[in-house]
């Protein structure tokens, strides 16, 4: 019954709303936010007792049939026979269930998504689509519960395709319904470029379910799981499913190299960002490869490609914020940037740390999203260079958003430290046992730890010190309503409180699955994978240290350069190297370019090969055709007139015969008998002779 009262509230109010939201009180918009309330309710009577109370984790169970088990073929022809109790019978059932990591998500994903809503509820005041917004809203929210807490890859899947036709209508909101005045380009191609992009890993991880099924005959983890420990799945296709599903992740995440939809998908509504940034979407890419690998999907050399993806990424993604101007885009390359901290950490064998930070990092960067929201609601623009001086108009924003800030830098005492610091030693401690090579993870996040620092704070700056640089939207600045403050100061909170260190330990026991559903985890010891990597206690000590230092290090240079003006900005742009680097950042890595660059070169080449295969081939079959047509019509004509003309030729002269010899026959005797006497003398003659 829980399980129903988390997934279906936001579904129901989601329909409703679509449906007749327009003529509720309110246009309808505490439809959505009650349905999430009550999924809410209901997770928090999961998180409390588990997270506070020590409690044994709950396992819940529903499994219902869906398509042959039982339902409409169930009792029919094939209710006996081989569909009735077989695979797919098995196979196709609608299947929930709830564990540590299930519960501690949905506890973060309906209560980031319920102070999104509440936020919405203001920032989107007035908008002629608002109650249209809700409805899709609760969808997505609806969506990712699902998915959450889906049994099988099957509806998982199905949940996260619903996610990316959510975030499709989304990120295209100010686009796909001009006649209420939004007939903006950007947002429209923002949303189909999303889509598109992410069908790629959508292709990647149908065809990796598509393997797995084939080799367990199960869509639901446990019988993956132990069609694996059983050694009935072998290594080369179970390398292959696991880097396939890593390539969904990637995608769905955005990390390199398709990390690059989601700093186009700030078109959308700045509430919508912070609902894809931190409660669905992209962290439905870290669930899935967090839940996997706590399955036994990744081998080794898996979790290995996947930590290289993600340590790169968390860099890469970094190095584009140091330049950019867009108040959004910049929090846009730190989302990409800490998903990749997730990944690596999932890799190095710190699946506990890369999930923790999964559920910090969406406190804090839902809180910096709707920050920005509230920034943009109030100036009007996303570019940096046309703010500065907010601080004093908008107090409230500003010290919840420097909460955000402090959190996502991993400054000491916010929820960031604790969770990225992990990152770092675990990452730092799979590299002390395996050599040099071993050390590149977190030689990267730790660079990236120190870009963080230096760009959060240098939005920081450019938007709330300083003096205004735009003097008409400085003066018609103001803080927003309580609707809009009131999430954000809850949120703030959360970005505190989420890491403190005596929440750690609970936490650490509600997502491992050890002695939970599998009997003993997948995590546990054995085939798949030998447990969490064990951490050298140096490690840690070196780790928090070389954070710290790199992270004050970061904010200080910051405060110099852009807010005492102690080193001028463009002192990173002289020389040969800096404006290089500076050109490579402006264009983000030229990595946009490349793949229209190479979209254009398939076009050409599929109008070059158009235009041969009309112009070559068409000709050389047409040739052919005509040739043919050519003999076909000599042969006729040999046809006609010589075969033809033998055949008829002969038949009527044999005809001519027989009518010539038929007039002999007359049918009297006397004439026979002369005809034999003639004959018989011309014979005597004949003899004589």
């Amino acid at each position: 019954m829980k399980i129903l009262l988390i997934l279906f509230p936001p579904l129901f109010a989601s329909v409703i709303q679509l449906l007749i939201g327009r003529k509720l009180p309110r246009k309808g918009d505490w439809l959505p936010i009650l349905g999430i309330t009550i999924s809410w309710i209901t997770a928090l009577s999961l998180f409390i007792p588990t997270f506070f109370l020590k409690q044994t984790v709950p396992h819940i169970s529903l499994s219902v049939d869906w398509a042959f088990g039982g339902g409409a073929l169930g009792g029919g022809a094939l209710g006996g026979g081989a569909l009735g109790g077989g695979a797919l019978g098995e196979a196709f059932k609608l299947g929930f269930f709830t564990d540590g990591l299930s519960i501690a998500t949905l506890f973060m994903v309906t209560t980031v998504s319920l102070l999104i809503h509440i936020f919405s509820s203001g920032y989107m005041h007035g908008n002629p689509l608002y109650s249209r917004f809700f409805a899709q809203t609760s969808f997505f929210t609806f969506a990712m519960l699902g998915l959450v807490i889906s049994d099988n890859l099957l509806f998982l899947f199905i949940f996260w395709e619903l996610m990316g036709l959510c975030s499709y209508l989304l990120i295209g909101f100010y686009s796909w319904c001009p006649d209420v005045g939004y007939d903006r380009d950007a947002p429209r191609k923002a949303g189909m470029k999303a889509f598109l992009t992410t069908r790629v890993g959508d292709a990647a991880l149908f065809v990796a379910i598509a393997i797995l099924y084939s080799a367990t005959g199960s869509f639901t983890f446990r019988g993956i799981h132990s069609a694996i420990a059983n050694g009935a799945v072998s290594q080369s296709a179970l390398l292959a499913a696991s880097l396939l599903i890593l390539l969904g992740a990637i995608g769905k995440s955005a990390q390199f190299p398709l990390h690059v939809w989601l700093p186009d998908a700030m078109e959308g509504p700045s509430p919508v960002s912070a609902l894809i940034h931190a409660a669905t979407m992209v962290a439905a890419g870290i669930y899935l490869v967090g839940r996997s690998i706590s399955f036994g999907f990744f081998p080794e050399s898996a979790l290995i490609v996947t930590a290289g993806v993600g340590s790169f990424t968390a860099l890469f993604a970094a190095s584009m914020a140091l330049a950019a101007m867009d108040f959004k885009k910049v929090l846009a390359y730190s989302t990409i940037s800490q998903l990749g901290f997730m990944l690596a950490s999932l890799g190095v064998g710190g699946w506990t740390p890369g999930l923790f930070h999964l559920v910090t990092h969406a406190f804090f960067k839902a809180l910096l999203f709707l920050g920005s929201g509230s920034v943009l609601h109030a100036v009007h623009t996303r570019d940096m260079r046309e703010m500065g001086g907010l601080k004093q108009k908008m107090p409230i924003t500003y010290f919840t958003m420097l909460i955000g800030a402090l959190a996502l830098t991993g400054f000491p005492g916010f929820s960031g430290f604790f969770s990225k610091d992990e990152i770092l030693a675990v990452s730092l401690g799979w590299g002390m046992k395996r050599g040099a090579a071993g050390y590149i993870p977190f030689l990267l996040l730790i660079s990236a730890t120190a870009f963080t620092a230096f760009y959060t704070f240098r939005m920081m700056i450019l938007v709330f010190h300083g003096k205004p640089k735009d003097h008409h939207r400085f003066e018609h600045a103001h803080e927003s309503s309580a609707s809009m403050t009131v999430p954000l100061i809850i949120l703030s909170l959360f970005a505190i409180a989420s890491g403190w260190s005596w929440l750690r330990t609970p936490f650490e026991s509600i997502v491992s699955l050890g002695g939970g559903a599998l009997g003993g985890g997948a995590l546990g010891s054995g085939a798949l994978g030998g447990g969490e990597e064990e951490i050298p206690h140096s490690a840690h000590t070196v780790a928090m240290v070389l954070s710290i230092i790199v992270s004050l290090s970061g904010i200080g240079l910051a405060f110099i350069v852009y807010h005492f003006e102690k080193i001028s900005a463009e002192i990173f742009t002289r020389g040969i190297i800096g404006r290089s680097i500076h050109k490579a950042l402006v264009n983000l890595w030229w990595v946009d370019d490349f793949y229209l660059w190479l979209i254009k070169k398939v076009i050409e080449i599929s109008k070059a090969l158009g235009i041969f295969d009309r112009r070559v081939i068409d000709r050389i079959v047409d040739s052919f055709g005509t040739a043919s047509v050519i003999v076909s019509k000599g042969a006729g004509i040999a046809d006609f007139r010589g075969i033809d003309y033998v055949a008829n030729g002969t038949a009527d002269l044999i005809r001519d015969a027989g009518d010539k010899i038929r007039m002999i026959q007359t049918g009297r005797l006397g004439d026979y008998i002369l005809g034999l006497m003639v004959a018989f003398i011309i014979l005597v003659v004949w003899v004589a002779i």
